[in-house]
This record gives structure tokens, sequence and C-alpha cells, in this order.
């Protein structure tokens, strides 16, 4: 609970941790977890921030990349700053890092709304996560819209990107078919513990048919590899991982609190 005195009045005004987040600059923040960036990558592109541009940097640099970001673009505006400026018709703008506690490059994402914005922005060559061709892609996957069923709003998930679904079908059927089934085994494994967002997790169920179906096909004695008995769902995770410019927090990593 924070409590103050009102400028224009005798009053003494209190509020609580998650009201005050509204009033404070948002922390540039390293996530630690690949997964938890995809989601609040989402998160970002549902929120309207579709515009994108990313890249890599080394940890010795990412401080003064961030300082750069924030005096070009306020990439630490509270909600509540980001808010009136959509408003006036001003875009906002968020940037996104990742790296675990001993990366060697840090990844990260600069993203921003529509609307009018500043002159060095017009100079960053924008690509809009809404028009195919230009989706936010991470490791083989794309982060894509789509519409669940019985749902009456689209919604954003991540999935494989064509090549990299082919890829991996190919690779299957490949061991398979060549009886390399400790090459199998491994394609096994790499597939389910592929994160559970709704779009990638039914490109995996449908890879799972493909083995038990090529492996008829093909005559194979007995049954395939095992496989884990369903195929996982993400959970929501927190921000978990280090303040920029932070050395205590690194390693083991501190929660953010929004």
């Amino acid at each position: 609970m924070f409590c103050f005195a009102a400028r224009e009045t005798a009053l003494l005004l209190c509020i609580g941790e998650a009201e005050m987040n509204q009033f404070k600059p948002a922390e540039t923040f390293i996530l630690h977890h690949k997964t938890a960036a995809m989601q609040r990558l989402a998160d970002l592109v549902r929120t309207g921030h579709r515009f994108h541009v990313s890249g890599t940097v080394s940890p010795e640099k990412v401080q003064g990349l961030a300082k750069k970001f924030t005096g070009l673009y306020q990439t630490n505006q509270t909600r509540l700053q980001a808010s009136r400026q959509r408003k006036t018709g001003e875009a906002s703008f968020r940037l996104l890092l990742q790296g675990k506690p001993d990366a060697t490059e840090i990844r990260w994402w600069l993203l921003r709304t529509d609307g009018e914005m500043p002159e060095a922005a017009k100079k960053e060559n924008w690509a809009d996560a809404t028009q195919r061709g230009q989706h936010i892609e991470w490791d083989g996957y794309e982060l894509v819209r789509h519409t669940r069923e019985g749902a009456n709003n689209p919604s954003w998930s991540w999935r494989y990107t064509k090549e990299q679904e082919a890829s991996l079908r190919d690779g299957l059927v490949n061991a398979i078919r060549t009886h390399r089934d400790d090459h199998l085994r491994q394609l096994i494994d790499s597939i389910h513990r592929t994160p559970g967002f709704a779009l990638a997790r039914e490109q995996v169920k449908k890879m799972r048919k493909l083995i038990t179906d090529e492996w008829k096909r093909r005559g194979r004695d007995g049954a395939p590899p095992e496989m884990p008995g369903r195929v996982g769902y993400v959970q929501r995770l927190a921000d978990v991982g280090h303040r920029v410019g932070a050395t205590k927090d690194r390693k083991r990593g501190v929660r953010r609190v929004k």
C-alpha cells in the first residue's frame, strides 16, 4: 500500500501496489525463458503492437541499446502513459529482451502500435505481424493470428513455419524408412518438447499420427518407439529474468512485478 498527499487537497490518498505500478516507469528487463518471451510477444501483438523490428546484441552492449530505444521511443513508459499517448494519435513503443544468464547474445524486439511516430522511427525497417511474410519468427516458429472454434474474436498463437514443419515431417519419415530408430526417438523427444501453444500442439498431433501411419505403411515389425501419452499445453508463465544493468539477480533471476 502506498500513500501520498494529493496536491490539490488535504486528503491522504492510498492505493494498492497494482495501481501504483501504473505510475512507475517500466523496467528494462531481460527474460530468461524463451516460452515466456513468446507469450509476451503474443500479448504485445494482440494489444496492437503489430509493427516490429528485431535483432541480437551482446550482453555488454544491451544496456546501451536499451538506453538508446528509451531515449528515442520512450519504451519505458507506464501502461497509463502509453495508453494516453495512443489516445492522442501517437504510436507507443515497447522493447522486449530475452536471453539466459550465460547467453553470449541477447535477442531483442522493438514493437510499436499504429500512429504518428518520431522521425527516428520512420527510418526503421518495420514489418507488420498481421501480414503474410512479415510474421514474427523465432527459431523455426512464427506468430500468427487465428480464430479458435466457437470464438468470436481472433487470437494469436505460435506454430512451426511451413519450412520447419516440412523438415521435421521429412525427418520422421526418412528415419522410419531407413530403420534409424535411435534417430527417430530423438526426433520424437524433440517434437514433444515443442512449446504447447494451440497451433503448435495441432502440428505435433499430426506428426504423431504420421509416425504411426508411416510405420504401418512401411510394414515395420512391432510398434513404433514409445511416445508420451499426450501433447502438453503451455501454462501462463511468469516474467522471470534480470534487470538490465543488474548483477545481483542475473544468475538466479527475479520475477518482474507488473
